[in-house]
């Protein structure tokens, strides 16, 4: 089973806050975070970014849990 864990990367001198989605195996995406948007949405756009990149299927749901999102498959 693959489940896909998103986490909030707060700024750095060279770069503005970012989500990062990653699935166990060592696949990442790496998205600026987009202020217009909910957080939760943000995180959710990241694990669906993951899921096209890897051919996946689109359909999942998640949730937080101490400050990351955890998405699985429905």
């Amino acid at each position: 089973m693959i489940s896909i864990r998103t986490k909030y990367m707060g700024p750095t001198n060279y770069r503005s806050c970012r989500i990062k989605a990653e699935d166990g195996r060592g696949n990442t995406v790496t998205m600026s975070r987009d202020y217009e948007n909910e957080i939760e949405d943000d995180h959710k756009l990241a694990a669906l970014s993951l899921c096209a990149e890897m051919g996946w299927p689109m359909e999942i749901e998640g949730g937080c849990y101490k400050n990351d999102y955890y998405w699985v498959f429905v």
